[in-house]
């Protein structure tokens, strides 16, 4: 009798440790992946929009001396260049580099023209221009034209017109330079955009279409 209880007391604690289940542990891999070049971190970093400086008006403006001819306290300014029979507008940056170009030597704006040296081939060479200018996100540069050469000279006047008619500032913002302890104002961030600016301002002109000349 005392076999029999054994054998169906075993039989009970085997049913019993079949419905329970056990812990499972999780094994982790102790494998090592060897680096590879797309591990290494570049100690170099390309910045994709140049721009982004200059839009929040804290990328640095050469100054220069005060004296100096080639006056270089700007990000982009307007260049003029004549000749006798033909006109170019360049937009370039204060490295030497130009970043628009518009002339009456091209074929796309000299088919179109009377002549290429006249008043309407300034007005028109600025339509172009400013339409290049905007379609690239440049709207506003620095334009080295006084008040006295646009009244002498009615060719740049109507070429500048064009400019401003077409939604570009011939003036940049000034450069943004944090406040000291010792200023008693504090001069508004550029890159903080409050409701009222919202509603009150347009964050840029929009590019115009370009009528035929």
């Amino acid at each position: 009798m005392a076999s029999i209880t054994n054998s169906r007391y075993l039989t009970l604690l085997l049913r019993l440790t079949k419905n329970v289940t056990r812990p499972q542990v999780a094994r982790v891999s102790q494998t090592t992946r060897e680096f590879t070049e797309n591990d290494n971190i570049s100690p170099m970093v390309v910045n994709r929009n140049p721009r982004n400086l200059e839009r929040l008006r804290i990328a640095q403006k050469p100054r220069g001396w005060q004296l100096e001819a080639d006056h270089k306290e700007f990000w982009h300014r307007l260049v003029l260049q004549t000749s006798a029979r033909h006109l170019t507008a360049k937009l370039e940056h204060n490295s030497g580099k130009t970043v628009i170009f518009a002339s009456t030597q091209e074929w796309c704006i000299r088919k179109f023209l009377y002549t290429t040296n006249d008043v309407n081939a300034w007005h028109n060479l600025g339509r172009v221009f400013v339409h290049r200018c905007l379609q690239a996100g440049f709207h506003e540069f620095h334009c080295d034209v006084s008040d006295e050469e646009r009244k002498r000279s009615q060719k740049v006047d109507s070429f500048l017109k064009a400019l401003e008619e077409g939604g570009v500032s011939l003036q940049e913002p000034p450069r943004y330079f944090p406040a000291q302890m010792w200023d008693e104002l504090t001069e508004e961030k550029p890159w903080e955009i409050h409701e009222h600016d919202v509603n009150d301002k347009k964050l840029g002109p929009a590019v115009p279409e370009l009528k035929s000349l």
